[in-house]
């Protein structure tokens, strides 16, 4: 009786823990040592679902900052592109999903009647992303366990630590075996996903972008591509042998133009569109 009674008096103090987050995050605006808050509310609900200031529920993972930065909505350019981008009834192709919450947030937008595709190619990752998928009852996710490459295969994925899961990262030499597909390969099977649907691509693959972008010129080239939001890290690029201009040269030369390119900063997010 008394191991009942502590289980439930345990998972009634989960609940709670979990119901403080999620009014912190929707409720109060952002200020100093605001991160701290959120990682000792979630330790005390490791694992339970809680309400992100996006409006929806996220897995907790009190050491991780990337679901720090989620629950406090701090990814504001990709944020507000889904929100400006989207419409009921699109596709949201998302490459790098990680927990999925913009997955999520796109799911919302494009309803029943949208889809959403998400690529994660961690294995702890994609677990989180099936969790999260499931507590939202996002039944237009179509979750998909493999990365986006220029070539179908085997790659050695560098899992971060808990500390900050948005750091994974292809390496060559040791790390967890990943599938890669090359989508130009089953561009048949990716065109009868999407339908009919417009589309919003977001691309955020730690250094990987020019790889992916190249394995997605099917669909960059559809005229169904509303706008393609990558992220743009010139350390990551030259890491996995690319750079920004690389980036760049492609988009512009399947069609697309660019809103920022701030040449001043090492880390940002892009938004290319069609030029006509």
């Amino acid at each position: 009786m008394r191991c009942v009674i502590g289980e439930r008096l345990t998972e009634m103090r989960r609940r709670l823990f979990a119901q403080a987050l999620s009014w912190y995050c929707r409720r109060l605006p952002p200020h100093r040592g605001m991160y701290r808050i959120v990682r000792t509310l979630a330790r005390g609900c490791a694992d339970q679902p809680a309400m992100s200031r996006y409006g929806v529920k996220l897995t907790c993972r009190p050491n991780d900052l990337t679901f720090h930065y989620a629950m406090l909505g701090q990814y504001g350019q990709v944020g507000d592109e889904l929100v400006t981008r989207l419409k009921p009834g699109m596709c949201f192709i998302d490459v790098g999903a990680n927990q999925g919450v913009f997955s999520l947030m796109a799911a919302k937008i494009v309803g029943a009647e949208g889809r959403v595709i998400s690529f994660e190619p961690s294995r702890r990752e994609f677990a989180v992303l099936l969790r999260n998928i499931d507590c939202n009852r996002a039944d237009n996710i179509l979750p998909i366990h493999c990365g986006l490459a220029d070539r179908t295969g085997l790659a050695s994925l560098r899992l971060a630590g808990d500390e900050h899961t948005g750091l994974n990262h292809y390496v060559d030499g040791l790390g967890q075996p990943s599938l890669q597909l090359d989508l130009r390969q089953c561009h048949s099977l990716v065109k009868e996903l999407i339908g009919s649907r417009s589309t919003v691509i977001k691309i955020d693959v730690e250094g990987y972008e020019a790889k992916v972008i190249r394995s997605l010129e099917e669909v960059l080239r559809s005229a169904g591509t509303v706008s393609v939001l990558i992220e743009i890290d010139g350390r990551n690029l030259t890491r996995q042998e690319s750079c920004i201009d690389e980036i760049y040269d492609y988009m512009d030369s399947i069609g697309y133009t660019h809103v920022h390119r701030p040449g001043y900063m090492p880390h940002y997010d892009e938004v290319f569109y069609r030029a006509d």
